[in-house]
């Protein structure tokens, strides 16, 4: 989807012009669901209150279109929103400020954080702690089943934008293993506001004083080793 506001943004030397470390996977034969027809999802959320994580690992557009056209039980409904973005206590990484899930759509973004949702954030704060090393891409090579060489061939195309880290960043699979295991993580809670018209500030993450509780649990903290271990062990099942 395109971003409320500006252009869609796309970086294929980060990740392939596929998504996927250009492996190229042959094109799946199931059909797609397309997004414009809520009705699925919003039923499916308001039916069954209180069971449904949503977990986000990209820019908040859908999630802001969700929040706009469906019904106020939405926010009622749903358990936990999990979104990797975001650097509250760090530099970003798309700019100075700005991490790149927000900085592609600052707008959907600010309406996300500024609804009620029960959101953890996931974002460079905690990141940033987590590297796949050239250790952990051999242990998958070994493997060799055909799980383990995808991962390791988008881990090496990967890799190459990291010049200066040892390895590749994670962020979004401790996104996902943090709504399996939430002691992955700790938190503290925010209320955020995001820059969305202050160049070059924009797309920036930022704690305010609000009277309202906050709904954001900022992931400050990461155990490193048990979510590297996690992740590994399911792989090499």
């Amino acid at each position: 989807a395109a971003p409320i506001s500006g252009k869609l943004e796309l970086v294929a030397k980060v990740h392939g012009k596929d998504g996927l470390g250009d492996t190229q996977l042959p094109l799946p034969d199931s059909s797609t669901i397309r997004w414009e027809n809520l009705n699925y999802i919003i039923s499916t959320i308001t039916s069954n209150p209180h069971e449904y994580t949503l977990v986000s690992v990209g820019p908040l557009t859908n999630l802001a279109s969700l929040l706009q056209n469906g019904p106020k039980a939405i926010v009622d409904s749903v358990k936990e929103v999990i979104i990797m973005g975001g650097a509250v206590t760090v530099p970003g990484n798309v700019t100075p400020y700005a991490e790149f899930n927000i900085f592609c759509d600052p707008h959907a973004a600010k309406i996300v954080f500024d609804s009620e949702l029960p959101i953890t954030l996931i974002g460079l704060d905690v990141t940033h702690k987590v590297v796949m090393k050239d250790a952990h891409i051999k242990q998958l090579e070994a493997k060799n089943t055909p799980l383990t060489n995808f991962v390791a061939k988008i881990a090496h195309f990967y890799k190459k934008f990291h010049e200066k880290v040892e390895g590749c960043y994670l962020h979004d699979p401790l996104t996902a293993a943090v709504a399996i295991d939430p002691t992955l993580i700790s938190t503290n809670k925010f209320n955020l506001d995001v820059i969305t018209n202050d160049f070059p500030e924009i797309g920036q993450t930022i704690p305010i004083d609000s009277t309202r509780n906050p709904n954001i649990s900022v992931a400050l903290i990461v155990n490193e080793k048990k979510f590297l271990d996690f992740f590994l062990n399911t792989l090499l099942m």
